[in-house]
Formats: structure tokens, sequence, C-alpha cells
């Protein structure tokens, strides 16, 4: 009898493709950070080495609307959010898997920016856009995960007989 996968658990599998994950999600967050960073230092001349740090990342103290910088970053979560989707369509490809390596990934930020700072994220726009960017994030991929399942099988590499 055959299966879609031939093994079920394979903890190599998962494990790589959880790395790759949280390596495209902050590969991308830093690069979607430093264009905006770019953009609000042309926009409004300020220094752009106090808009473009880590601490931007991973302090969650600074995501809100109260400045056009935090602005930026709030947005910011929401673009990688969008990017991250089809990263994840294209590394997983399983609408089943969507939402735990979704959460997977949001898990390991919120981990990381208590260690960064010392103290649980506690702040309500923080778990805001956690929520609103983690929901984008898989709905997106597993709506696209679905319509590559849904694709036509072509029949035409397959040789005809000729009846």
């Amino acid at each position: 009898m055959s299966k879609f996968r031939s093994k079920i658990w394979d903890p190599l599998l998962l494990t790589s493709q959880i790395i790759s994950m949280q390596f495209q999600f902050y590969t991308t967050l830093l690069f979607i950070n430093y264009l905006c960073s770019k953009f609000l230092h042309v926009m409004t001349n300020s220094n752009p080495n106090n808009i473009y740090s880590l601490e931007n990342i991973f302090d969650y103290r600074l995501v809100n609307f109260k400045s056009s910088n935090n602005f930026l970053l709030c947005l910011t979560f929401i673009i990688t959010a969008l990017l991250s989707a089809l990263f994840q369509w294209k590394l997983v490809n399983r609408s089943k898997q969507c939402l735990d390596f979704t959460i997977t990934v949001f898990f390991y930020h919120i981990l990381i920016s208590w260690a960064y700072v010392g103290s649980f994220p506690s702040t309500f726009m923080f778990w805001f856009i956690v929520v609103v960017s983690a929901t984008i994030m898989t709905l997106l991929s597993e709506y696209l995960c679905m319509q590559s399942a849904l694709k036509e099988i072509p029949l035409s590499l397959v040789p005809r007989a000729n009846l």
C-alpha cells in the first residue's frame, strides 16, 4: 500500500524545515526593515544608524504606532508574513502543516524577543501584530498549498496507446 510520504516521522527533514523557515523569516525581516529604514531616512533626513538596528527586530516595546519608524516596523512584520507565506508554500507544500510552521516561527521569535529584552512581551500592539502576521502567513500559505494540490495532473506527458 503506497502512502503520500514513505516516512511519516522524519526528524531531520522537520528540523531542517524549521531552521530554513527561521532563517528565511529573520533574513526577510532584516532586509525589509533595512529597506524601510532607508526609505524613512530619505523621507525625513534622519540618521540611518539610529533607525536600523537589531533592537527594531527583537525589542517588542518598539512595535507600536507612536512614530513613523515604529509604524514602518509594524508594516515590516506584515510584509515579512506575506513573503514568508510564499517561502513556506514552496518549502512545506502541505496545507496541514502551514499552521504548525507559522506558530513555530512566531514562538521562537517571542522566545528570542523575551531573551533579548529580558522580560516577557507584554504590550498589546506586539501581540496584535504577531497575531495578524501569523494569521496572514497561515492563511496565505494554506491557500497556496491548496491551490497547488488542486492543479490538474498533465496527462500529455504519458504516451498514448493507439486504439
